[in-house]
């Protein structure tokens, strides 16, 4: 999909914003503990569960729940919030690039062209019309720099 210059330059501008916002964890590999971070943190705290449970007004049971909903992926973040906000601590919300803004979109910009050539290429062969490797690769080519 071609993009016009002047969004082009918003997307820039809104590229540069988050990567402000984001600063030092753009470079950042951060690793998830093995039990989930309520579990890890209420351990570094010293915390039971009970008291965890005390703390954010549910029953014992509920923290189990919790972390186990933690470690599938389900939890709410309001309730990952509301259990860091019983430990103390804060939540920490973010998406973060693989690489640059510019390298995301370029990744993902060549895999929805190689889609679309890849369908095209079927199409032809089916009629007929088969392409060889080097048309292919033109046409591949010519394709991704017009969606720029």
């Amino acid at each position: 999909m071609a993009r016009t210059p002047a969004r082009r330059s918003a997307m820039k501008r809104s590229q540069d914003g988050l990567t402000r916002h984001l600063g030092p964890l753009v470079d950042t590999e951060i690793l998830v503990p093995h039990a989930g971070w309520i579990r890890a943190t209420r351990d570094a705290l010293g915390l039971s569960a009970s008291e965890l449970a005390r703390r954010m007004s549910v029953h014992r049971s509920r923290i189990g729940q919790i972390e186990a909903g933690e470690k599938t992926g389900s939890i709410r973040l309001s309730t990952l919030d509301r259990a860091a906000s019983a430990m103390g601590c804060r939540l920490v919300y973010a998406i973060v690039p693989e690489g640059s803004y510019q390298a995301v979109i370029d990744r993902q910009s060549e895999a929805d062209v190689a889609e679309l050539v890849s369908r095209v290429l079927h199409t032809m062969a089916l009629e007929g019309q088969e392409l060889s490797p080097e048309a292919a690769e033109e046409l591949r080519k010519r394709t991704a720099e017009e969606w720029r």
